[in-house]
Formats: C-alpha cells, structure tokens, sequence
C-alpha cells in the first residue's frame, strides 16, 4: 500500500503563517496527509497576516494565522507606520484521518510603505476545493489539502477605473466576475509564474518501480527518478488532478490512482498521461493491483463507502465487481498465488480482509483471528500474507488468509500504513517510522536511523538493493536494508509550504509539518534548512525586528539574531503550556501574540514575559492580528468575526457593523484602508473598523480570501474556490479584482496550485504553495510600477 492513516491523535496537524514583510521605495503596485482512507470529513485553513512600513521610526509588524478544525478558516495581520513591518501567520486545521484540507494561512497589510505579504488558503478535504469541506476522513488513508480554482481574466490595458467587474481576456485568463459592475480593462501582463528551487521535499503517497527507474505519487503530481533517487523530475503532462494515492506498472504502463480525478494512464514513462475512467462511478482511487493483464482499482467513496474496479482492457473501461462484498472503503489490495486480497474499513467496525478466488468476480470475507476492523495494508511474501491494522499492529496468515494470528512484537506503533518485500526482509512504515522483521513477522526492529524523529512512512519502494521510504517531508533511501536512510529529494518540489517571509535579500519558507523553516539567499533557486536551535519542526509566524528574528512556534516564541542560522527559545514566562502560536504582531516595544483558544497575549520585553489581554473578547481561538495606528484588530473563526482595541487590549469590542461574512481568515492594511478576507470575498473598512462593506467585484463568488500582499497602494488577495480562485489583484483600493493566474498549473481540472501565502520581495511576487513549493512572479510583470523597486 502507498498511503497512510493518522490515529486521532494526529488528525490535525499544525501549520502557522509565516510572513515577513520588506520595506519598498516607491513601487506602485503565500499531511499533511489528508487523502484518507475512507470517510469525510474536510479541514480548514488558517489566517495569517503580516504587516508593512509607513512613515515613522517604529514599525508595527504583525503575522498571523492560526489552526482550526472542522471547516473555517483564520486570520490574518497587518500593520502601520514605522519603518519595516513584517508579520506572518497561518496554520491549518484537518479533518479527515489527518486532514484533508490544504493549509491555510492569513492576510497581510502594509501601511505607508510597500511591501506587505501574507499567506493562506484553507482547507477541505481533498476532492473539494479549498474552501470547503471535503472528503477525507477518519481511517483513511493519506491526503491533502483543498485548492484553489481558476481565476478572473486580465486583459492588458490601461490604469482601471474604480468599480467594476474585471474584464475577461488577456494574460491571465479564466474570469469569473464578483459583485455587479462595469468592466474593469486590467494592467498590462508580460509574464507569468514560475516555480522557484523549493524547498525540496513534500509529502510522498506512493511509488511504483519500473526497471531501476522509481515513480513517486505526492500531492504535486508524478516525479520520476532515473538515477537511484539522486534527482527526481516531474512529469505530470495532462495529469490534471495532481494528489496521486496509487501508483501501479504493467509493463509499459504506469498507472496512477488519484484523489478526485479516477486514474490516468501513462504509455510513455510518464511524458504524458490520460484519464482512463470509463466505468469508474467514484474517483478518489486508494489503491492499484495488477493480476496478470487483469488492474484493480479500490475507492473509497465521499462518505466511507468504496468499490473494487476491474479492467481487462489496459483501462479502457472499468466494471464494478464487489459481489459478496458490502460498500467499503478499499484501502489496498494485493495478490498471492492467483488470489486477489483487500483490506477494508468503514465507519461503523465492518472492515476486514476479503479474498476473491476468481479474479474480482466474487468476495469472501477472511478475517478470522483479525482482532482490529480497520484494515490499512497488505503484503505478500512467498505463502505469507500480512495485514497492517488501525491501532492493532501486524496480522500474519499462513493459510491463504482463512485465520490471521498477531505478530507485533518489538513493534511500537500499532498503525501500520504500508509494507515492502525485499527478499526475506519485511519492511513495516507507521506513524513512528519505520521497522523490519527477518523471521516473517516473528519480531520487529525499529530502523530509523537518518529519518527525521517519529515521521509517519507512508510508502515503500524496492529497486534492487535499494529501498526508498515515502515520507509526509519527503523521500529517504537505505541501500543496506534499513540500516540507515538519507533523505533523496532534490528536484523534488512538491513541499506545503504554509509561510514566507522576506527580510532583504533573504527569504524564508516554512513547511510547517516536519521539515521547518528554510532559507535561501538567491531569490528562491536554492533553499538550506534554518532549524538550528528549535525545538520543533513545525514552526509557524515569523516577524522580523530592527536586529531579531521571532518565529512561533509549538511551544512558544523562538528568536534569532543572526538572520536564522540559529533560534533561541524565548523565557515565555506566563504563556500557557502546551501553547500554539497563531500570530505574532509587533508595535514598538508591544509584542502581541494570538495563542490557541487562550486568545490574545502581550509582551513587553521580546517574548521573555507576557499578559493575556483578553477583557471583552469571546472564548474562541483568535486567528488574525492587525496593527493599525493605535488600534489592535484580532479575526475570529466560527462567525464571530472582528474585535478591536483602542487602548492597548486593555478592552475590546466587536467591530462587524456591515461585515456580511464574519469568519475572517486575513487582513491587510493600506493607509485609512483596512482589508478583511473572508469566507465569501474581501470587505473593507475606511473608518477604523466602525463599518464595513463588500468589496469583491471581480472575486470569484463564494471565494474564500486567506492571504493577502500590499505594495504601495495596491492589493494582492490568494482566493480559494470550488472555481475562479487563485491570485488576484487590485489596483484601486478593492473597488476591483483581477486575476493574476498564469502559469499556475491546476492540481484538479478547474483548480489552481492552491495558494498558502505571499510575500514580496524587492524584485517578485512570492506565493506558496500546498504540494508545489515556492513560486515568483516579478512585480514588473504583474504591477504597474513607475520606476525599478530599490
């Protein structure tokens, strides 16, 4: 089996925006594994905001974005004044076994100055968009996040005019139109995005051998590597829906099972790929078996529900053949001396083995002896059959699947995700890594050396002596059976990543799962990892000071003095344990933190000692922070939308007066103009928060709002939507909206590369994806900028 499931302990997983913001000089102008095996279940996003510079000495920074699960989204940032306003934000919430739902991250503001970036789309589930919810579920098997739609068109022309719907045509093309307006001619566009050097790694579902060459299945689409791992390139050509789950060869053929587009068929190594789904009634495919010129596909339907699929015909047309067999999830099948197997679950305990002696055409329960329901893998070695169980270890049978005995020991994670063959060795992936047994199951030895610590191994490949382990950070490698693993993931540019932030020439980028924070000097083509001192991988909000560095973190607040190369943990004193840091904001001395469902905490000291401020806000995760002037604004989840303080959190009070969406996921600020993103479009607020009104004209409707960039006097809002998302931009104060899409690959057939976050560099755009790492696209191209920014 190729895919993984999360225990309920670990089906949310943390994601915090990261977003740093640079000041400009005068420019007009961001597995988790998701994808299970078996329910539904969708995940949100989270807010995240940043902020930027104005007119003074102090710089109020602010990051932002938080998690949240079940279905709404977070926060965002901004900031006023000073001189250099960074901030940041954002973080995910699952749902699903660990949550389908792509990572969302909030908003950003600038004020005064140029720059402001921030990130985030929400989540759903995969096979729904990002906005809402989604497939996944408990007991399934890995997945990933929603993603954004196509956008609005641009067509070149002059400067727009104020109201209006964008006008379809141009560059970017695709157009869905938001509230009534006339047309809006967009700027001029040259060019397009393209992806940046990383950072490397990203979750990996499944892989498929063919001769010494190794196929990877992620959540960005198919890599290919032809020499052992050393470098992997993509090859996803009219792959249109880029979550793979499975991935199957016979002969010439490689096979890919995906999460909401069926499966598709490669007759050329992967140069190019078709939909081949005649037949197929459920499309998110969990599993591919091969019994002679006989494929197998196993499903597993929106709610539970699943099928086993046989094609005689190279794919060309699918049959459903189940009979004996009530609707369950397929969570893998196998074959063993002509006998077809699956494992099964659902949500009500009935999952088991079944075995079909005549090719699919009937089924029989075999689960006699199996002690756990739920079951997640197969593996066949010679007369031996194993099973990999939900929370009940490894399952061996002898006898052709009639009786199952357990055979766990030295094994310490019961959730066993996935099995390889390679000769008498027996290798085991789980939630904690990975193990072998070389007496048939008899024991088990943990062999992690060189895996990063308690990593779920969600796939396994043999080639030869080499042995390759599918990660939720990428793709490690043993040639000594085990005994040590080296990470392989060079070209392989599929990473989540949840947050950027720019001080100067640097940019950072945080993948927020396992692998943490990276760097890179040279505008994106290079990436190095920055975790040095940190006590976690899953790092989220950055905020940049005169001389320090602040990331949040699980677990509190890290500083940096020497541009990342290594943290320090902050004293922390007064912040709950076991603490999430959702956004970090920064106003002179005033450090402020939104910290889980404990709300709003203030430092005055650079995070050594903090106060909650929490006089007047509802007991609810605070998501968003922004800085605007002597005002604090914080954005909630769960309709209860923005409260303000006036008199630095000594009070609070809400402040939704026309806000007609009040779940906000990011903000910006811009001058007097205050942006809130939303579940349904941009609002904007001219009085200090006192009103609110629409201000979506060219967003595509029912579009969630996650991230936004401020240079200069316009706006850049990450839209995510069932269709029409994407990047958009305004150029007067949000009266419009166009779309800024191309070159952005679709992930699903009316999807965009779901957006996670932005930022702005001196010279690009920068967006982060959820599956595709880091992309740019310069300001020249998208902005009309009077002269070079500095």
């Amino acid at each position: 089996m190729s895919v993984a499931n999360l225990p309920d302990s670990s089906r949310a997983i943390l994601t915090l925006a990261l977003v740093l913001v640079l000041p400009l000089a005068s420019c007009n102008g961001s597995h988790s594994s998701g994808g299970p095996k078996g329910g539904s279940g969708g995940a949100t996003g989270s807010g995240g905001g940043a902020s930027s510079s104005g007119g003074g000495t102090s710089a109020p920074m602010a990051m932002g974005g938080s998690m949240e699960t079940g279905g709404s989204a977070i926060g965002g940032d901004s900031a006023t004044g000073g001189s250099s306003a960074p901030s940041t934000g954002g973080n995910p919430a699952t749902g699903g076994m660990i949550a389908g739902g792509s990572v969302g991250t909030g908003g950003t503001s600038a004020t005064g100055g140029m720059t402001s970036p921030s990130g985030g789309s929400d989540g759903g589930s995969r096979d729904a968009s990002a906005s809402s919810g989604g497939t996944t579920s408990a007991g399934g098997i890995i997945g990933s996040g929603g993603t954004s739609g196509t956008g609005g068109n641009m067509s070149s022309g002059g400067t727009p005019s104020s109201g209006g719907v964008v006008a379809s045509g141009g560059a970017d093309g695709g157009g869905s139109a938001g509230d009534a307006g006339g047309s809006l001619p967009g700027p001029e566009v040259h060019g397009q995005w393209v992806p940046t050097g990383g950072p490397a790694g990203g979750p990996v579902y499944a892989f498929a051998a063919s001769g010494t060459d190794i196929f990877a299945g992620t959540n960005g689409g198919a890599f290919l590597s032809t020499d052992h791992g050393k470098s992997w390139t993509p090859v996803n050509i009219g792959l249109m829906h880029r979550l793979i789950l499975a991935l199957a060869t016979n002969g010439d053929n490689i096979f890919a099972g995906t999460d909401g587009g069926g499966v598709y068929l490669s007759t050329n190594h992967g140069a190019s790929w078709t939909p081949v789904n005649t037949g197929l009634t459920e499309v998110r495919i969990q599993c591919l078996a091969v019994n002679g010129s006989t494929i197998f596909a196993g499903t597993s339907g929106e709610y539970g529900g699943g099928h086993v699929y046989r094609s005689t015909n190279n794919g060309a047309s699918w049959t459903v053949v189940d009979t004996g067999m009530p609707s369950l999830s397929i969570n893998d099948l196998a074959v063993s001396n002509g006998n077809i197997f699956a494992a099964t679950f659902d949500n009500y305990s009935a999952g088991t083995v079944y075995r079909s002696a005549n090719n699919g055409s009937s089924w029989t329960a075999v689960g006699a002896g199996l002690s756990v329901s739920s079951v997640y893998s197969l593996a066949v070695s010679g007369d031996n059959i194993f099973a990999g169980t939900e929370g009940g270890g490894v399952f061996l049978s002898t006898n052709n699947g009639t009786s199952w005995t357990p055979v766990n020991a030295g094994l310490s994670n019961m959730y066993v995700n996935t099995f390889a063959v390679s000769g008498s060795n027996l290798f085991a992936g789980t939630f904690s890594g990975a193990f072998l047994s070389t007496n048939n199951g008899a024991s088990w030895t943990a062999i992690n050396t060189g895996l990063p610590s308690n990593i779920g191994v969600n796939a396994f490949a043999v080639s030869g002596s080499d042995v390759y382990a599918g990660t939720a950070d990428g793709i490690y490698l043993s040639a000594d059976h085990g005994g040590s693993w080296t990470a392989v993931n060079g070209g392989l540019s599929n990473s989540r990543v949840a947050h950027l932030a720019v001080k100067g020439s640097d940019i950072y980028a945080s993948t927020s799962i396992t692998g943490g924070l990276f760097h890179s000097t040279d505008n994106g083509s290079s990436w190095t990892p920055a975790n040095a001192g940190l006590a976690t991988a899953r790092v989220g909000p950055l905020l940049v000071g005169s001389s320090t560095l602040f990331a949040g973190a699980t677990g509190g607040v890290y500083f940096s003095t020497d541009s990342g190369s290594s943290w320090v943990a902050a004293a922390n004193s007064g912040l709950p344990s076991n603490l999430t840091i959702n956004a970090l904001a920064m106003s002179g001395d005033n450090l402020w933190g939104a910290v889980g469902a404990w709300g709003v905490y203030l430092s005055t000291n650079n995070a050594a000692l903090w106060t909650r401020v929490n006089a007047g806000l509802p007991e609810n995760s605070v998501y968003a922070l922004a800085l605007s002037g002597d005002t604090v604004f914080v954005g909630f989840g769960a309709g209860l939308g923005v409260y303000r303080s006036t008199n630095n959190g000594s009070s609070w009070a809400a402040a939704n007066t026309g806000m007609q969406y009040p779940t906000v996921n990011a903000f910006a600020v811009s001058g007097s103009n205050i942006f809130a993103g939303t579940q349904n479009g941009v609002f904007l607020s001219t009085d200090n928060g006192s009103s609110w009104k629409a201000a979506r004209a060219g967003l595509p409707t029912g579009g969630r709002v996650g991230a936004f960039a401020v240079v200069g006097e316009n706006i850049v809002a990450a839209i995510s939507a069932v269709s029409g998302g994407g990047v958009y931009l305004s150029l007067n104060n949000g009266s419009s909206w166009t779309a800024l899409n191309a070159g952005l690959p679709n992930v699903d057939t009316n999807q965009i590369l779901s957006i996670l976050d932005l930022a702005v560099s001196s010279t690009d755009i920068l967006a982060a994806t959820d599956g595709g790492g880091v992309w740019r696209r310069p300001l020249s191209d998208m902005l009309p900028v009077s002269s070079p920014p500095p």
